[in-house]
Formats: C-alpha cells, structure tokens, sequence
C-alpha cells in the first residue's frame, strides 16, 4: 500500500496515489511527481517521505509547484515535483576546503601517531593510507588502508580493520611521515558535519580510491562527494532512509534475477525490450594521456653552413635545442619562440608544423646538431584487437572492418599504466552492448543495483547494471520500469584502469579531478631554508612521484638553489624568490631516472 507522508504526518487521503511517479537514475539527484488535491496546500520545502508498505522508497522535498483553477472539477490541486534529499548536499558552499597531507610523528612504543601540525581531522573509522619520503615505520605499509581508532584531538592509532586493535609498529621510521586521505574517509567527513546538519547519515560508505591530495574552492558538499565518486568510480545516492551510500557500481544486488521462469510480480509479460547497437563499437582505441608521461624525443639534423629552415619527421607540440649549434653558442629555453608571432630569439618554430627556422641573427649551422622536441600525437597510447577487426570485416562486406575511437584522459601520467588504460578501454568497448529493460511490481529495484539476466528467446544470459529505474503507481501499487547495460560493457576504461593499478591516486582544484599515479605512487615533500647558495639533492623515486620542494629564504635573502645531476630540463638556478623571507613552492615529478619540473609547478608565497 502506497502512502505519503508530508512534514511527518500521514497527508496519503491528500494525494492521488494513482498519479505518484518516482525516478531513479544512476549519478543522478532522484525525483517524484505528485498530484496533491484541495485538502493540502503545497509550500516550497516541505519534506515528503513515500512509501511502499513499510519500506521507505524516497524522502526529498518540495522542489516546484503549480496550482490549478478548478473550474468545473469538485477540487483544486497542485502539480509538486520533489527532489530527494541528495539536493540537501547542493545548497551550500564553503570557500576553501582541502584534503592533504597530514604530517605526524610517530611513537613505535605506543603505536600512536602524533599531528606535528597539532590537530587531527580524521575521526574513528575513517580510513587513510601512510606516506614517507624516507623509510615507512616498521609494520606498516603504503599500499595498506589503514582505520582511525583511539581517536584525539592530537593523535591516533590505526588498525587494519575499522574498530581493530592497533598495528604494532616495530621502528618510527625516518625522513617526512604523513597520512593521507581515502575518497569515503573525505565522503564520510562531509556526511559527518554537513549531512548531519540536513538530517542525512552515513549509509554504507566504502573506502574508494586514494586521494593524495584534493583541494575546492566555492564547492558545495555534493561537489566533493561527486569528486571522490569520479575518482573512484563509485555511485552514490541517498536512500528512503536518509542514508548516504558511496559504493563501487554492483554492491548492492537487485532482489531478483531473471530468467525465463521470472514470476509475473517480476517482470511484467509483454513488456521486456532488448537493445543492441554498434554506436560505441570500437576495435582500436586511441588514449591521450598526459603529455608528462613521456620524455622528448631528440633528431639529429645537418647544417651546411647557410640552410636556417630545417624540418623534423614529426609535429612539433614544443621544442627546444639541446646541445650546442655551435662552438660559441648554447641555446636555452629563453632562446626559443613561435615564428611569425616572437621576434628577438635566436631560433623559432612553428606549432604542431615540422619546421624549426634560425633567427637572421643567428649564425647558420656548419655541421650535425640534435635538437630535442615533443611530437605531436606523441602522448598518445594505442590498443588494437586483430581478432576483432578480422570478425568485422568478414560481417561488413566490402569494409576494412576497423571501428576507431579516441579518449582522452590527461590524469594518466605513466606510460604503462596508459598501454593499461587503453587496453581496458578496448575490452569496454569491443562487443556489442546490450541494453534490457523490462516492467516490474517487486519493490526495492534501484540504479546501481547488479542483476542476473538470463532470457532464451532474446539470447541474452549475462550480469547487468541497473541505470534507470522509473515507478508510477497503478492500482494501488507501484510499477516500475526498469533499464539495465550488461557488465560486459559497464565499464569505463578509467574504472578498469583503476581495478588494474588496485585504487588510483588523485589530485584535485576547483572541484576539477584527474586520476592518476597508481599503487607505489606518492608524494616527496622537502622542505628547506637558504642561509646560503646551496644544490638541490634529491634521489630520483619511482616513476610518477611527486617532489614538492618548499624553500624559504632567511632573513638577509638573495640565495640561489642550484639542482644538481639528477634533475633535467629545469633552469640552472631554480627560478626562485630571493627577497628576505621569501618562499616559493617548487614542483616536479619522476620519470624514473630524473626529475622534471611541472609545467605551471611554480608557486610563490611573500
């Protein structure tokens, strides 16, 4: 028996049960149409609570209106749309918030982690991940996610399970300690402070993927658990209870299977649809990553003493030369601009064109120099499957049988990790979906939801996601209609990416996030200050690490930090602040044999 409840009280005689409609959709807010009669007069926020018998199928509040003029009809009424409460999370905004590093101290005696900054964000329960740029403390893993227990304000102890006794750590471990976020830890602090203050708790929240470091500006709570859903490849919704769950697409199982004996509550006869199409058919997949992935590549060119226009094999993206043209002359970055738009540099080159040209200034090179230079189409990764171009021709007469599509994820910073991408994103995309949908009256069927689908006469026998799950009632009744996308095809090659590398890393700004990094990557931060001209040493990590290298001048200034052998491609010395007390925040990352400075990495702070 459907009921409605408004504010708390029963206003079910107050509202055309026959007309309730409900959607579901995954990724989505949830909505309800209702058709409220005379005896209730509608006002903009009132909570509705909808249910099913005794099971609660929606709570939300009232969204928009429109009221009637009866004219001849015995009563008024208003046409109400509602929006769960997910909209509850949409209405604030908080200037700044950020999830980071959290630097501790660590007492192998106690087992207790001490905040160097004095305070500690992380509640009981909350799960993080340990970081150093020297030696982890003994008994304790990066690769392990780890629960907060004996919870300060000050410090804590973790466990391998929520609730758990304490890891017992054998040494403190040396060098910078910090801990860092999971996606449902930062999930379950906006549930904890902003979804308790909009009457919404923590439903099932799942740990997600590791969040090295997440910053937002002006976003509202929703933005920062959509982030952490993207970086995760998670769903969340909030449930008829009020619940928050922040779960991976399939936690929850639909409460049937269907096959060719479904009861007529399950499916209703008569209304199964099974769809297929070739739209995002693809046998060969080009994937774009990030251009940080992949060194220059270096060409050898030949002067004659008088030639100044010489062309590569490639496009150039960027360019610059690495090795002297002459027995006088080293050129640097400062040395190089776009021709037809720069003037006053020694050499020019044209973007995403072939030809590099000498200044008329510049002295012609007499024999062989390298140059070095980003190709375009370079950070591009390629995955293609024979088998399948080879069935497609043979289906397609007169066709090459190649089905080609190019994505684009510049997050992905390795380049095994992007041959890993692009192959995933093959298996998602080379068969054939399928897409079913079907009427239904059994209750408790939502987005997110993985089912079992075996039906003879359509051919289909697989596991399906649940996406869309519209509900009207009908006698009385809910009835649902219910469309669901083989697993086969569910998906995406970033959610395949990550299940590959086991939990991505994430950096975020502006509410915008990117994936990347994997297991074994992490973040090196090296603070120092200047009382001298000094060298910067820093031993190369592992592929895809970041270094952040905080230096402050003392109070007398004008000290330079020069790298040393292990960093390339960066100015020699380091473009820094050289005023008293000045600080400048420097950033680069591995590629496994040196270090290179990020574009836009620089930062300074007065």
């Amino acid at each position: 028996m459907i009921s409605a409840y408004i504010n708390g009280s029963d206003r079910t005689a107050d509202i055309a049960i026959e007309e309730i409609s409900l959607q579901w959709r995954r990724n989505t807010r949830s909505t309800a149409g209702v058709k409220a009669l005379d005896g209730y007069t509608p006002a903009i926020g009132d909570v509705f609570q909808i249910y099913n018998g005794a099971t609660p199928v929606l709570i939300g509040s009232l969204d928009d209106t429109r009221s009637y003029d009866p004219g001849t009809h015995a009563l008024n009424f208003h046409r109400l749309l509602i929006t769960g409460h997910e909209h509850r999370l949409d209405k604030r905004v908080q200037a700044c918030v950020a999830y980071g590093p959290e630097f501790v101290s660590v007492n192998s005696i106690s087992d207790v982690f001490t905040f160097v900054g004095g305070y500690n964000p992380f509640s009981n329960g909350y799960a993080v991940r340990v970081r150093t740029d020297g030696s982890l403390p003994g008994g304790v893993s990066s690769s392990t996610t780890y629960y907060v227990i004996n919870r300060t304000s000050t410090t804590l102890q973790l466990s391998t399970s929520v609730g758990g006794s304490a890891v017992n750590m054998a040494s403190a471990g040396s060098g910078n300690i910090w801990l860092v976020w999971m996606a449902g830890a930062i999930v379950k602090d906006v549930v904890g402070y902003w979804g308790a203050a909009e009457g919404i708790s923590a439903g099932t929240i799942r740990d997600g993927a590791v969040v090295e470091s997440a910053s937002f500006e002006w976003a509202r709570p929703s933005d920062r658990i959509d982030t952490c859903a993207n970086i995760s490849g998670y769903i969340w919704r909030v449930n008829g209870a009020a619940q928050l769950d922040f779960v991976p697409p399939g936690e929850f199982t639909a409460p049937f299977n269907i096959t060719d004996s479904a009861t007529a509550e399950e499916v209703i006869d008569g209304t199964v649809e099974v769809h297929r199409t070739r739209e995002d058919y693809a046998n060969t997949v080009y994937l774009r990553i990030s251009p940080d992935a992949f060194g220059p590549v270096t060409e050898t060119l030949t002067g004659d003493g008088s030639k100044k226009f010489f062309r590569l094999s490639g496009g150039i993206n960027d360019f610059k030369l690495i090795k002297e043209l002459l027995a006088v002359d080293t050129f640097g970055p400062d040395d190089i601009g776009i021709y037809g738009v720069d003037s006053g540099k020694a050499w020019y080159y044209t973007p995403n064109g072939y030809w590099i040209i000498a200044d008329t200034t510049t002295t012609a090179p007499a024999s062989t120099f390298d140059v070095t230079y980003r190709p375009v189409g370079y950070d591009v990764r390629t995955a293609s499957d024979s088998g399948e171009i080879s069935a497609r021709q043979a289906a397609e007469a007169s066709s090459t049988g190649i089905y080609e599509a190019v994505l684009q994820d510049t997050s992905i910073a390795d380049s095994d990790a992007g041959d890993a991408a692009a192959a995933a994103a093959l298996a998602a995309r080379k068969e054939v979906p399928v897409e079913i949908a079907y009427d239904s009256y059994t209750d408790g069927i939502l987005p997110g939801q993985q089912q079992s689908i075996n039906l003879t006469l359509f051919g289909v026998n697989d596991t399906f996601l649940i996406n869309d799950v519209t509900g009207s009632a009908t006698a009385g009744v809910m009835r649902y209609r219910v469309t669901a996308t083989s697993t086969s095809r569910l998906g995406t090659y970033l959610d395949m990416f990550r299940s590959f590398i086991g939990g991505a890393s994430s950096v975020s700004g502006g509410g915008a996030v990117g994936a990347g990094g994997g297991t074994g990557i992490s973040v090196d931060y090296y603070a120092l200050t200047l009382t001298a001209d000094a060298s910067l040493t820093r031993t190369v990590a592992a592929a895809g690490t970041i270094l952040i290298v905080d230096v402050t001048q003392d109070g007398t200034g004008g000290w330079d930090l020069t790298p040393d052998a292990d960093f390339e491609d960066v100015e020699s010395p380091l473009d820094i602040a050289v005023t008293a007390s000045a600080r400048t925040t420097v950033t680069f990352y591995s590629t496994g044999s040196k270090w290179r400075k990020l574009p836009g990495g620089k930062e300074i702070k007065e």
